[in-house]
């Protein structure tokens, strides 16, 4: 996941720096930015959660070195930092940081791209020294430079040449394609959820899919992109190696019109085009706006051009209430016609109208989704659907919170994702293999997320 944002960001920094090449010589900014880094440095070699906090945006990302963590907001960030230097497994209690900043690039006059280089010095009993290269996505707010988006990738023996990255163009999302369903139920989905689950995703996991996502109708306001779902429908996306691909739909469909309470089923088959957070969804509950587009296939790599630099501009005054989920493509194109289709997350109503405001704010964006819309084919605004998503922590807090045993079919791990909350997700290995939860939890654990989520 981390080197997919790191490609996903890195894709706009040569080209928009050109575009500020007059605003490269910027010592104060420069010695700013270089300020806030020292400051973090410092915090963590005091041990100190809060001073290591404050230095983050209210909504800002962060990325663990090791790719198994990913929380977004200051709090939450806080209370990972509270765990690592506090907690009573406190991996970095006794350790000590040096990071030198190697790299800063100007996307704009508030917006800029840190590298630096990392060495952690810790006893050998809790695993040494090692090093590690950072990217921080830094903006300015009211005058100051906060960090926005942190991200670290540890610097391990390779057996990959430098020409073998060179050459590399596909990583883990490319090696998938994606199913995305639209069921129709006899019931709301409310009332067949969890057999669905049970069944169902169950069949798909032992096919060797893996859930992406399931989303179902959310109450809609007057003025919503959309026209509301019906409560008796679920769209499911699913990923399948592309090794399997070729059965993928037949076998989505099969499953799904097992289902006692299927009443009708249409599946597409889509290849990834962007997923900025790869294959896990960090969004939980919200309001998802999913559209479906139609290009000429020759436009396709400028649309997703167009796309890519707006969705950044639009970050930095919306990144707390705005993240794509992903573009995907149709496959395949029908007589030279390509069917695009992209979800995008928003906390609510009110925070996808707060983006209507971009016209103000960030008008280069707007400029660029209008030269998008000119190249769609009919409709530029494409067929919408607006849906809330299914999480397997709202089960496990459904059921923890009437004071029963988590279910038993999943494989539901306590990770430390969220330090102050309990967070459970599904892995990949158990969404693969079904694993029993007691395989994967142990007392000890489970306890401790009933304690937190009452």
């Amino acid at each position: 996941m981390a080197p997919k944002l790191i490609l996903f960001v890195l894709a706009f920094v040569l080209p928009l720096s050109q575009a500020w090449s007059a605003e490269t010589d910027r010592p104060q900014d420069e010695a700013a930015i270089k300020q806030v880094i020292d400051k973090k440095t410092d915090g963590f070699n005091r041990h100190n959660a809060a001073a290591q906090a404050m230095l983050f945006t209210e909504g800002a990302d962060f990325y663990a070195s090791n790719g198994t963590v990913h929380v977004v907001g200051r709090d939450k960030i806080e209370g990972v930092f509270k765990f690592i230097h506090e907690g009573e497994n406190a991996v970095f209690k006794n350790a000590k940081l040096d990071q030198t900043v190697s790299k800063i690039a100007f996307l704009s006059p508030d917006i800029a791209i840190v590298s630096t280089d990392l060495t952690v010095n810790r006893a050998e009993k809790d695993g040494g020294t090692y090093s590690s290269r950072g990217l921080r996505v830094m903006v300015r707010q009211d005058g100051q430079w906060k960090i926005r988006t942190y991200m670290n990738q540890l610097i391990v023996p390779s057996r990959v040449s430098p020409e073998d990255i060179e050459t590399a163009t596909e990583g883990e999302s490319s090696q998938y394609r994606f199913t995305h369903s639209t069921v129709v139920l006899s019931k709301p989905w409310q009332e067949v959820i969890h057999d669905f689950e049970d069944s169902t995703m169950q069949t798909i996991r032992k096919a060797g899919g893996i859930e992406f996502g399931i989303w179902h109708s959310i109450p809609l306001e007057e003025g919503s992109p959309a026209p509301e779902m019906s409560p008796q429908t679920l769209i499911v996306t699913i990923a399948w190696p592309k090794s399997s691909a070729t059965n993928a739909v037949a076998v989505t469909d099969e499953a799904f019109n097992d289902f006692s309470a299927t009443r009708s089923v249409r599946t597409r088959l889509y290849e990834p085009v962007v997923l900025p957070h790869g294959m896990t969804i960090s969004t939980g509950q919200g309001f998802y706006v999913h559209r479906l587009n139609q290009y000429s296939s020759d436009n396709v790599e400028r649309v997703t051009e167009l796309s890519q630099k707006a969705w950044l501009l639009m970050d930095q005054p919306y990144g707390e209430v705005h993240s794509v989920i992903g573009l995907f493509r149709e496959v395949p194109d029908r007589d030279g016609v390509a069917t695009l289709m992209r979800i995008v997350w928003y906390p609510s109503f009110q925070g996808w109208q707060k983006t209507r405001g971009a016209k103000d704010e960030v008008p280069e964006a707007i400029e660029l989704f209008e030269e998008r819309g000119k190249m769609a084919i009919g409709n530029p605004f494409g067929e919408g659907t607006v849906t809330g998503r299914y999480t397997h922590s709202d089960r496990l807090g459904e059921t923890v919170n009437q004071g029963g045993t988590p279910p038993r079919r999943d494989c539901l791990p306590y990770r430390h994702t969220n330090y102050r909350e309990a967070v459970v997700v599904m892995t990949p290995r158990c969404l693969r293999e079904g694993v029993n939860l007691r395989r994967c939890s142990s007392p000890r654990r489970l306890r401790a997320v009933r304690k937190m989520l009452r």
